[in-house]
């Protein structure tokens, strides 16, 4: 075999091995990682809904978020309870102030009408979510 070819060969294996590399390690920095930190479920008086329902704050960090302290929160509603993977999502951005962003997160509240959730932080921000946006399915 030619030594150019040889040469070639061996720098198109390597070129493969540091493309496999990178996407391996891009997937693992960007890759996130999501955790169910809040969940409320409908009270039992409430039968108007197509099924059980309970709204989450899931938080969602990627490996640089990890180094750096931030995430990512959703406020996620489910057709069940525990850990809301098919769900209504909305990124939510919490109004926390100075305030440990958990504590603040375990002292909000949910309002179950007929019309919809209203969630409502400690701070008096509200989200609704009309039923029409998180029933059958959706």
């Amino acid at each position: 075999m030619p030594s150019s070819l040889r040469y070639m060969l061996l720098l198109l294996f390597l070129i493969v091995l540091i493309a496999g590399c990178s996407a391996v390690i891009t997937s693992v920095v960007l890759l996130p990682s999501q955790r169910t930190f809040w969940q409320v479920c409908q009270p039992d008086e409430v039968g108007f809904y197509d099924a059980e329902y309970c709204i989450s704050v899931v938080e969602e960090r990627t490996f640089y978020q990890e180094l750096t302290g931030g995430s990512t929160f959703y406020l996620a509603i489910a057709p069940y309870e525990g850990d809301p993977v098919y769900s209504h999502r909305k990124q939510y951005s919490f109004n926390h102030g100075s305030a440990d962003v958990y504590q603040h997160i375990q002292m909000s509240s949910v309002t179950w009408e007929e019309e919809g959730i209203t969630f409502t932080e400690a701070s008096g921000h509200r989200l609704f979510f009309p039923f029409e946006m998180f029933s059958g399915g959706r």
